[in-house]
C-alpha cells in the first residue's frame, strides 16, 4: 500500500524528471531505466520507507576469488553502500538493495540517489563482467 506522502514523493520525482506522474503497480512500485540498461526499482512501503532494488548482473557460475572477496566486502558493516547492501535473487542476479525513509526526501533528493544506485550497479557489473 503506497501512503500519501509516498505518493507526493513519486509526483514530486516525475516532475523533477520532467515525466508524467508515476503509476504504481499493486505492489507499491516503480520502475526506472537509467541509460541503456539499468533498471531501478522503486517501492514505497507503509512504514515509511522507500525499497530501492538494482538488478546489476547474473552471479557467475565459477567466480575467482578476487571477484567474490570485493562483492562480500561491500556488505560489510563500513561500507560506503549503506544503507545499500549487495545479495542475489532466487535466480542468481546480483542485486544492489536499501531501505531509504520518505521523510525529508525530495524528488530532486530520490533523482540524485536513482542515479547513485543506478551508476553503483554499472560499476558492479563491470567489476563481476571484467
Amino acid at each position: 500500500m503506497i501512503t500519501p506522502q509516498t505518493r507526493a514523493l513519486f509526483d514530486a520525482l516525475a516532475k523533477e524528471l520532467g515525466l508524467p506522474a508515476f503509476e504504481p503497480d499493486a505492489a507499491g512500485g516503480i520502475a526506472l531505466t537509467v541509460g541503456s540498461k539499468t533498471k531501478v526499482f522503486v517501492f514505497g512501503q507503509s512504514d515509511g520507507f522507500l525499497l530501492l532494488a538494482v538488478p546489476a548482473v547474473a552471479l557467475p557460475k565459477e567466480p575467482d576469488y578476487a571477484t567474490m572477496q570485493w562483492l562480500l566486502h561491500r556488505n560489510f558493516y563500513d561500507s560506503d553502500l549503506a544503507p545499500f547492501r549487495i545479495a542475489t535473487d532466487a535466480g542468481g542476479t546480483i542485486l544492489l538493495w536499501g531501505r531509504v525513509p520518505v521523510e525529508g526526501m525530495t524528488g530532486a533528493a530520490l533523482a540524485g540517489l536513482v542515479d547513485a544506485v543506478a551508476s553503483e550497479a554499472h560499476r558492479i557489473r563491470d567489476e563481476v563482467d571484467g
